[in-house]
């Protein structure tokens, strides 16, 4: 297994998904529509996925398969055309971001042999050590593009005080049911 820094590491892979649409509204910017007709625009969506071990092809193309399905059967998208996909390696990470949480395995932290408050601290430990390396990288990459937002972000999770389990002033990580039940450890913020 990688490592980063003592912690165990996984592959994270991004996707990508770009459309044109219908879209009766004025109220959008000039280039949503660029190439296109009167009253279509250009949508499109990305996310990341964490896995614990690398993926095959196929695991790739189904996941792709199961996002592409679910924005062509969305119906807040009129008359789908000109779409396009792709899933592709984005790095080996110990933690990834999600939508204003970051997460990462169970197994490289839980031990029989250690009481939770050790296993809890370890966690922050390495959280902190995560948050710490994207700092930099944050910084760099703002400092690349001054007028941009630059190629890495944290999503709030470098004000220490945001640091949160399931609700406000729950300390991390969360322990709400469906966290404990699955996999995966998160920290909220």
């Amino acid at each position: 297994m990688k490592e980063i820094e003592g912690d165990p590491a996984y592959p994270i892979f991004s996707f990508a998904c770009r459309w044109s649409q219908d879209d009766e509204s004025k109220d959008h910017n000039k280039n949503w529509s660029k190439g296109l007709p009167e009253g279509r625009i250009w949508n499109s969506t990305g996310n990341s996925k964490i896995f614990k071990t690398y993926p095959t092809e196929k695991e790739l193309e189904e996941i792709l398969e199961l996002v592409d399905d679910q924005i062509k059967n969305n119906p807040k998208y009129k008359n789908i055309d000109d779409y396009t996909s792709s899933i592709k390696f984005k790095h080996f990470e110990t933690w990834h971001l999600n939508w204003f949480c970051h997460e990462t395995f169970r197994d490289g932290f839980i031990s029989q042999a250690e009481g939770f408050e050790i296993v809890y601290k370890n966690i922050l430990q390495s959280f902190e050590r995560y948050v710490n390396r994207n700092e930099i990288l944050m910084e760099q990459s703002i400092m690349e593009d001054p007028n941009g937002f630059g190629t890495i972000t944290l999503m709030g999770a470098e004000d220490r005080w945001r640091w949160r389990g399931e609700n406000d002033g729950d300390p991390p990580p969360c322990r709400c049911n469906g966290c404990t039940s699955s996999s995966m450890i998160r920290i909220n913020h």
